[in-house]
Formats: structure tokens, sequence, C-alpha cells
């Protein structure tokens, strides 16, 4: 879409906060169609998104035009203010699971699912992240090992109740960790045989699950929210969670920090008991 907008024969040197802009406006005018699986539901259409914009056009083109400057040293004389050209985005919401509503989604997770989730639920992982091949599973470095977000390495400790998640997964599949049982065959499937969870298929089973356990405002990434909080809330240590969530930035694991007020407002009044406990000494002394 940039290369398309800009122009093949478009000098990066000539690149300026006029064509960001304008780049941006063709790009929001640029209309989104999702079709719908059955044929009676009319496809989902709609405008771009200030996230989609930022994902799209503006952190691409920046990307192009700093290595420019940096490595290939191009002398940018118009180089656009990014800043300005960054549309606002909602902050997004740390969600943690009550104790009755994870109680609620256990219950509730189909039987051939329930290892998957119960992965995905301890190790806070994405998605995409959960769905595991035996090649990611390094046994004697105790290690998990995926591609993740911005095809950065994801790592994964094999914990106890994680290497319990794999021993029972062992001898499903060949290749795949977490399988299903097929109860509805399609072309060459068999009833009754496992076979791979699949993208679409972990999305499905999460849309029933949610709606079976009665869980809402509840999205499968909130399930990485809540572990990250409760780590947080446990170790107190946000490096810590940097790690757990593979962040390559502190600063965006940082939105958790809301978690420790509740240990800022014990100190403080711990710090205070021990002012006024000072304070009944002294007196009593003299």
């Amino acid at each position: 879409m940039i290369t398309e907008f800009i122009g093949p024969d478009k000098r990066i040197d000539e690149i300026s906060d006029g064509e960001v802009a304008a780049l941006i406006a063709a790009r929001r005018q640029q209309q989104i169609v999702r079709p719908r699986k059955k044929a009676k539901k009319e496809a989902l259409t709609r405008f771009a998104s200030n996230s989609t914009i930022n994902r799209t056009a503006v952190v691409p083109l920046k990307a192009v035009l700093v290595r420019a400057r940096r490595t290939w040293k191009v002398p940018l004389p118009k180089e656009p203010n990014w800043k300005d050209h960054w549309q606002k985005m909602p902050e997004e919401r740390v969600r943690e699971l009550q104790p009755m509503e994870a109680e609620a989604l256990d219950g509730s997770v189909r039987s051939d699912y329930a290892d998957w989730f119960e992965f995905a639920r301890v190790t806070g992982l994405r998605r995409n992240e959960t769905l595991l091949r035996w090649s990611n599973v390094n046994e004697i470095g105790r290690q998990i090992v995926t591609i993740g977000k911005r095809d950065r390495k994801v790592v994964t400790p094999i914990t106890p109740t994680v290497k319990s998640i794999l021993d029972r997964c062992r001898g499903h599949h060949p290749e795949f960790v977490f399988t299903y049982i097929c109860k509805r065959p399609k072309g060459d499937q068999k009833k009754g045989a496992r076979y791979p969870i699949t993208p679409e298929g972990a999305k499905t089973e999460w849309r029933r699950l949610s709606k079976r356990s009665g869980v809402t405002d509840f999205r499968f990434h909130d399930i990485r929210h809540d572990v990250a909080t409760k780590v947080l809330r446990r170790t107190g240590k946000l490096p810590m969670v940097q790690k757990v969530l593979s962040h390559a930035n502190i600063a965006t694991t940082a939105r958790y920090a809301h978690i420790l007020d509740e240990e800022v407002a014990d100190a403080l009044e711990e710090n205070a008991k021990s002012q006024k406990k000072s304070q009944t000494k002294t007196k009593n002394a003299a």
C-alpha cells in the first residue's frame, strides 16, 4: 500500500510530512471487508482504525526512513516529525480473571481442548504461540521455544505444571502437541480421530467456551493480562513480568504497574503504624 501510494520512483530523501499525512488520509479511507462464513450473513465492512493505520502505514514507513538514515547514512533533510503522525489509540486495558470466572472457564472447556486451555492459562502466551509442535519442546534445556510477535523468539520454561500437560499430550500426534477429537468429520477426517488444533479451531472453541461459561467482557488475549497481573502481585517485580510476557521493552510492561499500588498502600500504612508506635514509646519514656 505504501509503495503504491508514494510511488516506486519517489526518493527516500524527498519524503516529508506532507507525504505521510496524505498516506494516512488515503489509508483511513480504505475499507476493510471481512467475509462471513455463512452465506446468509453479509460481509462486514469498516474503515481502518487508528491502530491499523499505525501498524500498516506509519510504523513501516518510519522503519524504512530510520534505517536509511542510521544504516545507509542517507541524508533526510525533509524527514517527517513522526510524533505528529502517530494516531492516538485507546490504552489497552488490563483485565484480570476473578476466582469464580476462572472456575467457570476451567469447568466449561471441552475435554479434548482442556490441556491446550490450561497451557494458555499457566503460560500467558499469545493464542498462536500456544499451538505448539513437538519440535518447539526442548526437554533437555527444559524450555519451549516458539516464534512470536514480530518474529521474536519466545522462550517458555517447562515448569512441573507445563511438563504434566506435555506428558498428557504425548502419543496424540507425531508433530503437534495439542489436538482435538473429531466429532464432525470433514473431507478425509475420521470421527474419533485426533487432529491438530488450528488457529481457526482455537478461535472457534474460545467463542464457544466463553458462551458456555457465561464469562463476559473477557478476550482470549486477556488471559495474558491475567497471568501478568497475578505474577506481578506475587513477586512485585516488573522485570519478571517482562520476561514472562517476552516484552522487548519494559515500558510495554509498565501498564501493569498499577497492580503495585496495593503494595505501596500497605507499605505506607506500615510506615504510619511504625511512626505511631515510636511516638507512643517516646511519650511513655517522658
